[in-house]
């Protein structure tokens, strides 16, 4: 009864009728989830203030990881799976000031919607993260559970939407 990846599928669809057959045009929402999900890591990184050694180090430890990097060349929604869960893990390590800023916002939403769209899953990873990043924020930068800047940090309208979207496209009625 839980539909799967219909955006993905859609895609490849789109793609097939403009490039035919081709196995590389099939490819190609994996791909650039998988180039997405390398930025996405080295952002995180570099967010951490780690140097520019350990941002190339967190790339090859990606690329070498040879089970992940065949999804990258399958024409299935685990890539877009995975780039969507390590950008709503940088959009919730951002501080709020970054968070409203375009880029941000374009992590955050995008990683959030279009990860829900493109797998079924990324809704429960979504939640999860969100939980995670209150528990370490909540430590690290003190403040308290029952203030608005919790309520700002959750950003209840992106976990809504992403909420709303999954029932309007998964659930049957």
């Amino acid at each position: 009864w839980y539909a799967s990846s219909w955006l993905y599928f859609i895609f490849d669809h789109w793609l097939l009728n403009v490039f035919g057959a081709n196995s590389l045009a099939l490819r190609a929402p994996s791909i650039v989830s998988a180039l997405l999900l390398l930025l996405f890591a080295v952002l995180f990184v570099r967010l951490q203030r780690f140097g520019f050694y350990w941002q190339l180090v967190t790339v090859l430890a990606f690329l070498t990881q040879t089970f992940l990097m065949y999804f990258a060349g399958e024409a299935r929604p685990y890539m877009p799976l995975a780039a969507s869960v390590l950008g709503v893990a940088l959009y919730y390590s951002l501080n709020l000031r970054d968070r409203v800023t375009w880029w941000g916002r374009a992590i955050g939403w995008g990683s959030g919607l279009g990860g829900v769209l493109m797998h079924a899953y990324v809704i429960f990873y979504l939640l999860g993260i969100c939980l995670l990043f209150l528990i370490l924020a909540k430590r690290n930068q003190g403040f308290h559970w029952k203030t608005r800047q919790t309520f700002n940090w959750l950003n209840p309208a992106l976990l809504l939407g992403a909420v709303g979207l999954e029932f309007a496209t998964r659930v049957p009625r």
